[in-house]
This record gives structure tokens, C-alpha cells and sequence, in this order.
């Protein structure tokens, strides 16, 4: 198992956000209307070409998160205030989305 992906600590802040406690101490901390954003559904994302069918921006900021439940040991899955629920975020997608690390691996990469 990866420290980086995987999960010590996974709560809502409110209706805002999202914060997870890696085993390897990062924290992420990502808005709901940022995770409805990046949603990895059938809805939101074409299966056959990978194509994300919505707009960077098009998600208005006060869409929030009502219920963040787990998926196994793998993903959450979370019903926004928007009722899209369809999403599941697996933990390795909910460490490439956080944004501390988009930025590192930009410096790094």
C-alpha cells in the first residue's frame, strides 16, 4: 500500500470541503464544488474517449458536499448539493486532485 494513497482520516468540513489525513502526514483539503468539478462518473467523463464533459469553472462554488460515504477500501463516494452522486473518487484520484500536489509534481516535473 502506497503512504501517498492512502487514507488515516477522511472528514467533511461542513458543506465546503473535503479533508483527508494521508499515512504519509500530507493533508488535502478540496472543495466540494472543485471535486464535483473533476467528477470521474460516466456522466462527467466520456468513456470512450476520456473527455471531460464539464467546463474547468462551470461548477458554481456554493455546490457543496451533503454526504461523503466509503467505498471499500479504495474510493468515497459523495452526494453533492447539486444531487450528482454518481461519482466515485478513488483515494489515488483524490491525491492527484489535491491541489499541493498538482503544484509539486508542475515543480518537479
Amino acid at each position: 500500500v502506497n503512504p501517498a494513497t492512502n487514507p488515516v482520516e477522511i472528514k467533511k468540513g461542513g458543506v465546503k470541503h473535503l479533508k483527508i489525513v494521508w499515512e504519509d502526514a500530507h493533508q488535502s483539503v478540496l472543495p466540494f464544488y472543485y471535486l464535483r468539478e473533476n467528477c470521474p462518473c460516466a456522466m462527467c467523463v466520456n468513456e470512450v474517449t476520456g473527455e471531460k464533459m464539464i467546463a474547468k469553472g462551470s461548477i458554481p462554488d456554493t455546490v457543496g458536499g451533503l454526504k461523503v460515504d466509503l467505498v471499500g477500501h479504495y474510493a468515497v463516494a459523495i452526494m453533492f448539493s447539486d444531487n450528482h452522486s454518481t461519482g466515485i473518487y478513488r483515494f489515488e484520484t483524490l491525491r492527484a486532485l489535491c491541489p499541493c500536489c498538482k503544484v509539486e509534481e508542475k515543480d518537479n516535473g
